[in-house]
């Protein structure tokens, strides 16, 4: 039996698979994770999966339970058509790591008891993140006979060990339990091609590795024309505005967008850093510190609504601390920005920023550089027709890779071309 999903036709002998998704992070959270999981599970299920999700309550990236799961062991939910089974968690802000080990083992037990108590999964896709949550793909694996997918979004344990997070035994045992996870799994997805080469060096083989972007809805994110209503309400109408949409975490560097905004003090431009993050609190006191008239911070910002932030946007900002493994990311919250068809400007190394050069979609400053990003947002700000000239390049790449049927299409053909036992 053969199904067509538009051009493509695939072998649909996988077509009543029960697949789960074990991720601790969720929406009505905001996050990465929480906007690809939910793409991912429609394009699943469009090819024909019967899809189930099983992930914390949600709490991130406050640390609090959100009202209505609060004192909740375990609540059947749904989202956007989907089984979402939520399960305990001894919730955090992230600012204290014996806080977050205690967080991420919490819901990988729970998360694992549910699994173990339901229905068994054909396939586990688990979302790497945190890592330790593998472990529990590798029960379900053994213990039911599922076959389990590990999602590397993040090379978590580069990232610790770069930032002085984690160091000396603890960063070698954490590695070694990271490596056996990788041999386990019965495929490893990654998101970038740089990721590739890291998997590889890591010892997973070729047969066992598969390549998932992160990709965008290119119906729901597109240009717009300028909210007016949003430049009214900001005190905007009048000024060149900088977007910075998604999470502020210490490894982002967001406080490069400060020291830039200084600089550019006293003209008719304004930085909005929308969303939150452990570093939230920090930059808004930096910003006071500063004396900054020219950024705002209008709290979280629901992913739905991004267009219409987008809509007022001269460009969209991207920062990356100058650390090496960020040479080997593309930085999620770029695609919004692209399928909006805003310029970029990208304070940074990576897989991001070469797509910015390649495509002419915006400027590249190097990473932590307050002058270079002041300079090119100045650029952006006075030469509309450069602008213009990006924001159509911006929406061109968009359309033509990330789009997210093809890319789960190209993938999905990708498992089924492996071996099973593999």
């Amino acid at each position: 039996m053969n199904v067509r999903y538009g051009d493509d036709t695939m072998v649909a002998h996988m077509a009543a698979e029960k697949w789960l998704i074990l991720t601790q992070y969720f929406p009505p959270e905001v996050g990465s994770p929480q906007v690809r999981l939910p793409c991912l599970a429609r394009e699943l299920s469009r090819a024909g999966k019967q899809i189930r999700v099983i992930t914390a309550m949600p709490n991130y990236p406050t640390g609090r339970v959100f009202p209505g799961y609060e004192r909740r062991w375990f609540i059947r939910d749904q989202y956007q058509g989907l089984r979402v089974d939520r399960t305990w968690i001894s919730a955090n802000d992230g600012r204290s790591a014996l806080s977050r080990i205690v967080s991420h083992g919490s819901f990988t037990g729970t998360a694992l008891f549910v699994a173990l108590c339901t229905e068994r999964p054909d396939v586990v896709f688990v979302e790497g993140q945190p890592f330790t949550l593998g472990l529990a793909g590798w029960l379900l694996q053994r213990l039911r006979g599922s076959r389990y997918i590990l999602h590397v979004p993040d090379l978590q344990l580069d990232v610790a060990e770069q930032l002085g997070f984690l160091r000396g035994r603890t960063l070698a045992m954490a590695r070694r339990f990271e490596d056996w996870l990788l041999r386990c799994a019965w495929r490893v997805s990654v998101p970038t091609e740089a990721f590739l080469d890291a998997m590889l060096s890591r010892g997973v083989t070729q047969q066992r590795l598969t390549f998932l972007p992160n990709g965008v809805d290119l119906e729901r994110f597109r240009p717009l024309p300028p909210n007016q209503d949003l430049m009214r309400r900001f005190g905007l109408i009048g000024r060149r505005v900088f977007v910075y949409a998604g999470t502020q975490a210490h490894y982002h560097g967001v406080d490069v967008i400060l020291e830039a905004a200084a600089r550019l003090r006293g003209r008719d431009l304004t930085c909005v850093l929308a969303g939150e993050g452990p570093e939230h609190a920090h930059l808004k006191q930096r910003a006071r510190d500063l004396g900054l008239d020219n950024v705002i911070f209008p709290g979280p910002w629901p992913h739905d609504e991004l267009p219409q932030l987008y809509s007022i946007a001269t460009a969209a900002l991207m920062t990356i601390r100058n650390i090496p493994v960020a040479r080997q990311m593309r930085l999620a919250k770029l695609l919004p920005a692209l399928a909006c068809g805003v310029p970029i400007i990208h304070s940074g190394e990576g897989e991001g920023a070469d797509l910015i050069t390649q495509y002419d979609c915006g400027q590249v400053v190097p990473p932590e550089n307050a002058e270079q990003l002041a300079l090119a947002m100045l650029r952006m700000a006075e030469d509309s027709e450069y602008r213009d000239r990006c924001a159509d390049a911006s929406r061109k790449l968009a359309e033509l890779k990330f789009g997210w049927n093809a890319i789960v299409d190209r993938w999905l053909a990708d498992l089924e071309a492996l071996p099973r036992e593999a």
